[in-house]
């Protein structure tokens, strides 16, 4: 069975980017959509249904006591919804009641512990969609925005291999919310509660806290790079990540394709803004070539640079000497209770009061 490699992000920081780059390279074989293993299935094990927090990945806790589930349950639950999609966005596309036979044929009535089913099923749906047997795919390659649960992934499948991409966190959260109320037209509260406090606090800090941390331990398992240095520099950062890895480099690194393909079908267009296509190559400064608007409000810049400055400095995008007064804290919770147009639309929102409290309040009261 071929070797896990996981690229892990907290959403809208260029895992999709990285996924389609490293999908030119013969070495691997990518699974094209975003697969969140881990707390899908102790969701299905716990409660044999997905709940939404899992589903928006906003979760902060992993139960993996539950270490085995019938596949059919979640087959139902989850991987048919996995497979649908696949259908539409890979050629050639597979007939659904062939499908259902194969799958009737290798899943029903059997149980995998969590560490199996995983490279099981990505093997199952490379032979069901990869057609060229021309190419070795020695690893196969799933994204995840699981970021709170990095230490679970290194505990259960205890070979497989990371490629961490992380950005500055205001530009992160400005892509997300420019994505969510802009491009989808969603209210900030849908992420699971307040989206700035998925994206930061449940994202964002515990990735960047992970690299960090385990900077020394982490050995050759775990590779970083930064959506700036991918996006200013491709090639050079594929070719240290493909070195790294000991795996050929892309055909023609710098060209974003699926399935060896550079006819990209996509569920929903990737950038962040409505209305743009997905470039066929990298782009360095998408956002001024296509003059994003700006959506992040000056107290939502303050905050998250207050919460991840000390983070931030050490993965090198800004000085660690940035310090707000008592003062400052009370202004800025002061005008954060006030809400602004962002709260309010697309759907009545209101003061983010949980966020004032739990990213604020209680750090510095604890």
């Amino acid at each position: 069975m071929a070797d896990l490699l996981g690229i892990f992000g907290v959403g809208r920081n260029g895992t999709t980017l990285l996924m389609r780059l490293l999908d030119g390279s013969p070495s691997l074989w990518v699974h094209p959509r975003e697969l969140n293993y881990l707390s899908i299935f102790t969701d299905v094990a716990k409660y044999r249904y997905v709940r939404k927090i899992t589903d928006h990945c906003a979760g902060e806790y992993m139960d993996l006591s539950y270490d085995s589930v019938e596949f059919s349950v979640l087959m139902e639950k989850y991987f048919r919804k996995d497979l649908n999609a696949l259908q539409k966005l890979i050629e050639p596309n597979i007939d659904t009641r062939e499908l259902e036979q194969k799958i009737s044929q290798q899943w029903v009535n059997k149980r995998y512990r969590v560490e199996e089913l995983l490279p099981h099923y990505l093997e199952f749906v490379r032979g069901l969609f990869d057609s060229n047997d021309d190419v070795p795919g020695n690893m196969i390659v799933f994204k995840s925005i699981e970021t709170m649960f990095l230490s679970e992934y290194e505990q259960t499948f205890p070979n497989m291999k990371f490629i961490h991409i992380i950005r500055d966190p205001v530009d992160n959260y400005s892509s997300a919310k420019r994505t969510l109320v802009l491009r989808d037209k969603r209210p900030l509260w849908h992420l699971g509660g307040d989206s700035f406090r998925t994206i930061v606090g449940k994202r964002w800090i515990p990735h960047a806290k992970f690299l960090v941390e385990s900077r020394e331990s982490c050995g050759n398992r775990h590779i970083v790079t930064r959506y700036e240095d991918l996006t200013k520099s491709p090639i050079r950062e594929l070719e240290r990540i493909c070195s790294e890895l000991d795996i050929a480099l892309p055909v023609d690194p710098g060209r974003l394709t699926m399935q060896g393909s550079t006819d990209i079908r996509e569920e929903v267009t990737n950038p962040s803004m409505p209305g743009i296509q997905t470039p066929q190559r990298v782009v360095n400064d998408l956002g001024s070539r296509y003059h994003y608007d700006e959506v992040v409000s000056a107290r939502e810049r303050a905050i998250i640079r207050l919460v991840t400055v000390p983070l931030a400095a050490k993965i090198g995008y800004r000085s660690s000497d940035e310090r707000v007064s008592a003062w400052g804290l009370t202004l800025l919770a002061l005008r954060w209770l006030v809400p602004d147009r962002w709260d309010i639309v697309n759907v009545y929102g209101g003061p983010r009061l949980d966020v004032y409290a739990e990213m604020i309040v209680f750090p510095i009261l604890s």
